[in-house]
């Protein structure tokens, strides 16, 4: 099928996960995300549901200065340890306030 090879999300789990509905974003999306930005240098940029982190990372491979919310206390530890971000901060992005965490 020739449309299922331009679709990005062809191969994308479509069952829910069983914690929180975490669908981590693949390559071919991140990609997407990314293909008109050359550079994020110094840029604040801020992932509100970070999951592994694949966005995050490109961002951070752009030169933007990354902060992380993930409500997944697993997933907010793997971001830590990467020691490339920020600012982790382990929540639900819905309480998350800018003002008292990014300051």
């Amino acid at each position: 099928d020739e449309r299922a090879a331009d679709d990005i999300f062809c191969d994308v789990k479509l069952t829910p996960a069983k914690r929180f509905g975490f669908f981590p974003s693949p390559p071919p999306v991140v990609e997407a995300i990314f293909s008109n930005v050359y550079q994020l240098e110094g840029a604040r940029f801020l992932e509100p549901s970070a999951g592994t982190g694949n966005i995050a990372r490109e961002a951070v491979r752009k030169g933007a200065i990354v902060d992380c919310v993930e409500i997944q206390k697993e997933h907010a530890d793997t971001l830590r340890a990467e020691g490339i971000y920020n600012k982790v901060s382990c929540q639900d992005f819905l309480t998350f306030s800018t003002k008292t965490h990014m300051t």
